[in-house]
């Protein structure tokens, strides 16, 4: 007589399948689950039934590593993930933000890497005159050093540094900074410029050597020092120094006149002297 069993497989106390087979047969279940991703286990062995039996049925996650690398600053690393549908939602998760660039995705190389794909951001850099004018546009990557342009100078002011200085970190705006510079005028007696230029505040001026003659300096009638500090705005007025007339110096020798006279003299004791020896005679 030929002997038919049951063989039934549990799952956490739910029957899950049922096989009726013959005596000394062997059963080859098949169950709803990705065999990819879990491996079956079995509490008992039926490859031989002799008697109904019921097998405890066990489905184990297969837990597979991959390695994804990715930048960390700006050094490549690598991790290992447990591979999982949500294994690209999983990486994006981990891996931190890095200055400068942007995150394309992630690309499989083969069944067990991964690489996280980058680009470099594009920053727009504007340069701008005194004026509020666009005067030039760069586009620069993270990191990168400011190519400031060459500005007309302005008069008055002195372009002593611009609204940003470092490297490229953003998209950014830069103005000129400028520093006042003070005003000296300096007039003759009749109100007349001889000289007017822009300096430093504390710059320490020689006036004579602003002007080409000797002068006496004043401010408001008041006279100042040849040395002047340049402090504010300022009219100097420079009064020229009159040098007094030298006196004639009588020159070596005789002069022609003086020796005509001499000639006048020797004459006329010569005619006195014959007409003393005629009278003698």
């Amino acid at each position: 007589a030929s002997y038919e069993y049951q063989v039934r497989f549990i799952n956490n106390g739910e029957v899950i399948k049922t096989y009726t087979v013959k005596e000394g047969e062997t059963v080859n279940p098949r169950f709803d689950i990705d065999y990819s991703k879990y491996e079956v286990v079995y509490s008992c062995d039926f490859s031989n039934i002799t008697s109904n039996l019921d097998v405890e049925v066990e489905f184990l996650e297969i837990i597979k590593l991959v390695i994804v690398k990715y930048l960390d600053s700006d050094t490549y690393k690598t991790k290992e993930f447990k591979y999982s549908d949500n294994l690209v939602d999983e990486i994006l998760a981990f891996i931190p933000n890095v200055l400068g660039k942007e995150i394309l995705g992630v690309k499989q190389i083969d069944d067990d890497n991964y690489i996280v794909e980058y680009s470099d951001i594009k920053y727009t850099v504007r340069y701008f005159d005194s004026y509020g004018d666009l005067v030039k546009t760069d586009i620069a990557l993270y990191g990168d050093s400011l190519e400031y342009p060459t500005l007309d100078e302005v008069e008055g002011y002195k372009l002593v540094s611009w609204s940003y200085e470092g490297k490229v970190t953003s998209d950014i705006d830069i103005y000129p900074l400028y520093e006042e510079l003070i005003l000296v005028t300096i007039l003759d007696k009749n109100g007349q410029i001889i000289s007017q230029e822009y300096y430093e505040e504390g710059k320490k001026l020689d006036l004579n050597s602003l002007v080409s003659k000797e002068c006496e300096f004043f401010i408001n009638d008041e006279k100042i020092s040849n040395e002047f500090i340049v402090k504010e705005n300022v009219t100097i007025k420079c009064i020229e120094v009159e040098k007094p007339s030298e006196p004639e110096v009588p020159q070596s020798g005789c002069k022609k006149a003086s020796i005509v006279n001499i000639y006048y003299y020797l004459g006329l004791i010569g005619v006195v002297l014959i007409f003393r020896r005629r009278k003698q005679i």
